[in-house]
């Protein structure tokens, strides 16, 4: 790696160079935004990361509350994941949940390496996401699950957690992510060099995640450049 990679926010520079692996030619940077809710099953209550509960259809509401006709738009007709949504309909979706009341949504934008924000305001953290895949996150699976694989650890599988986890762990913030996008690309590339995890289909990649205002529509407002008004 390249000196001074390390911005000042955590992010690499565009002068950071990493070593490349036997994925990169198929990978896909995160970029767009999410609606995430609580964490999923077993991670810590802390965890603000991809691998968390997304908005459903919910019945009792009717097909046509504003909430369940954002997401049927997304089932029908949006060619997105989880995690790379348009900001009109991830609004969409955020403003259906929160006016229901229904659990602790909360509306994100996710970034590649490297990526600036385009509304998001407070890095939360990186972590290391399957985009082409939902919300999966390698980190939530090899460093915060007990059981990352649903059963018991085999004696080869944990060889393999241990050092990760006596590595990497004590690099999570209060939020369980990566303080750095360089810490994160270096989970990534540990975890690589001791998987694989998953099939050969799935191509993990460092996501970026901040948390956009709980007034999204005044903060898409205030980033739009004001265009000046014709002098007399």
């Amino acid at each position: 790696m390249s000196d001074s990679a390390l911005a000042s926010d955590g992010r690499l520079t565009q002068s950071e160079t990493v070593t490349p692996t036997n994925h990169d030619r198929t990978r896909r940077s995160p970029s767009g935004f999410a609606v995430l809710g609580a964490p999923d099953p077993g991670l810590p209550p802390a965890y603000r990361g991809t691998s968390r509960e997304l908005p459903l259809v919910r019945d009792d509401l009717g097909l046509d509350h504003p909430a369940n006709r954002a997401l049927l738009d997304l089932l029908e007709r949006h060619d997105a994941t989880g995690i790379d949504l348009s900001y009109d309909l991830a609004l969409r979706l955020f403003t259906g949940y929160r006016g229901i009341g229904i659990g602790r949504f909360e509306l994100l934008e996710v970034t590649g390496k490297g990526q600036q924000p385009q509304l998001g305001e407070d890095l939360l953290g990186f972590d290391v996401s399957f985009p082409d895949g939902g919300t999966e996150s390698l980190l939530a699976m090899l460093l915060l699950y007990q059981s990352p694989f649903g059963e018991s650890v085999d004696a080869t599988t944990e060889g393999r957690l241990s050092p990760l986890r006596e590595r990497f762990r004590t690099r999570l913030n209060e939020h369980l992510l990566f303080a750095t996008e360089v810490d994160a690309t270096e989970f990534l590339s540990a975890a690589e060099a001791v998987g694989p995890w998953e099939g050969p289909e799935v191509v993990w990649e460092v996501a970026g995640l901040w948390f956009v205002s709980d007034d999204p529509l005044a903060a898409r407002s205030s980033a739009i450049p004001q265009s000046k008004s014709s002098g007399s």
